[in-house]
């Protein structure tokens, strides 16, 4: 009943009981040509009763006032587009698309928000996040924060076959790097190494030459072959 209240009834004479559906008219306070609809600005809304009419009355119309909030930020309300990032030492910033949708019509644009990424540069899954904050002279208020993922830079690296003749210093190793690459700046400290010493009887020893890496650098996802 938008709070309307009815004074100067007769007996048990209600507004029910006379039928009464009274009309609203919602007038922007700010701009008296505006009618308030689902989705519009935060304001004060004067709210204008009528449209009564009974046998035994007449009636009189004061005006009251509804007042239209900022509507919280909800973190449903955005979704982050982290497909295809892969670490490379830089930030990643990620798009960020917001919807508020009132009777298919779309409200929140990206003027009502600001975005702040953090922690967006090393790999990891839901480690990343960017934080939506409402701008102070919009429709919303309030910040969430979305969490996203940046996936680990692949690479393979191949060890070569390596000989030695019987009872002598192990011949040098050597490996390669047969997909993907290392970012400038990083080291993942490769290293060929073998199990076989100087000594071992002479014969062909499978899968002997390896590559060893810093495992710790969870940036990479390292195949070793």
């Amino acid at each position: 009943d938008n709070g309307v209240t009815y004074k100067g009834f007769i007996g048990n004479d209600t507004a029910e009981s006379l039928g009464l559906t009274p009309v609203y008219n919602y007038t922007y306070a700010a701009d008296a040509g505006s009618s308030y609809t689902p989705g519009s600005p935060v304001g004060t809304y004067r709210i204008v009763p009528g449209g009564l009419t009974a046998k035994d009355y007449s009636f009189t119309y004061i005006q009251g006032n509804m007042t239209v909030s900022k509507k919280p930020l909800a973190e449903s309300m955005f979704t982050v587009s982290d497909d295809g990032l892969i670490y490379d030492r830089t930030e990643k910033k990620p798009s960020v698309t917001g919807k508020d949708i009132v009777q298919t019509a779309e409200l929140l644009k990206t003027s009502d928000y600001t975005l702040a990424y953090s922690n967006n540069i090393k790999a990891g899954t839901g480690t990343a996040s960017v934080t939506v904050t409402a701008v102070s002279a919009g429709n919303y208020s309030g910040s969430v924060t979305k969490k996203f993922s940046i996936a680990q830079r692949g690479v393979t690296v191949t060890a070569a076959p390596a000989q030695s003749a019987y009872n002598e210093d192990i011949a040098a190793l050597e490996y390669s790097m047969t997909a993907g690459d290392i970012v400038k700046g990083d080291d993942l400290r490769l290293e060929a190494k073998t199990s076989v010493r100087k000594g071992y009887a002479a014969g062909t020893y499978a899968k002997a030459v390896t590559v060893g890496y810093d495992s710790g650098n969870t940036d990479y996802a390292v195949t070793v072959i």
